[in-house]
């Protein structure tokens, strides 16, 4: 009984070191408006593993508003 349950210890322990592991992480996050366009090149680095990576974009309120920054959507 006390040799499964170190069993299942150290199997809880080797699971969540490697899912700690597998965190995925962006750094290098760059905004780049395109010359005489409407449009813009967002650039970053992805580490640690593969993922979704959303966004969003926001811009100063009109004044009186209740926010100071509004998404774009």
């Amino acid at each position: 009984m006390h040799t499964s349950r170190n069993l299942v210890l150290a199997g809880s322990v080797a699971l969540s070191a490697a899912a700690l592991a597998a965190v995925p992480s962006v750094t290098g996050v760059s905004l780049a408006p395109g010359a005489g366009t409407r449009e813009a090149t967002v650039t970053y680095t992805l580490h640690g593993a593969p993922a979704i990576v959303t966004f969003d974009i926001q811009t100063n309120a009109t004044p009186g508003a209740a926010a100071t920054w509004v998404s774009i959507g």
